[in-house]
C-alpha cells in the first residue's frame, strides 16, 4: 500500500483524559489510494487546518517496542 489516501471525516476528542494521549485528540477515517478506509488518529495538523477530502500521507509514532511503530496519518505537505 502506498500509504497515501484522503480524509473522510474526523472527530476531535475533548474529554476524558486518556493515558498515554495528548488531548485534543484528532480520530479520522482515511481513505487509502487502493481503496479500504482505515480509522486513525491524525497528527502535525491544527484543528482549522483539517477538511474533508483533503490529501494525507501515513507517518509511525514510536512504541517501547523499537522494532514496531504505530501507524498515524498526516496532511501532505508540500
Amino acid at each position: 500500500m502506498s500509504g497515501r489516501g484522503r480524509l473522510t471525516s474526523f472527530i476531535i476528542i475533548h474529554h476524558p483524559p486518556i493515558p498515554s494521549f495528548e488531548l485534543p485528540i484528532v480520530v479520522g477515517t482515511v481513505e487509502l489510494e487502493e481503496g479500504p478506509r482505515v480509522t486513525t488518529n491524525i497528527c502535525d495538523a491544527a484543528r482549522d487546518e483539517l477538511e474533508l477530502g483533503m490529501p494525507v500521507e501515513v507517518c509511525f509514532a514510536a512504541t517501547t517496542d523499537k522494532a514496531l511503530g504505530v501507524p498515524l496519518f498526516r496532511p501532505v505537505r508540500a
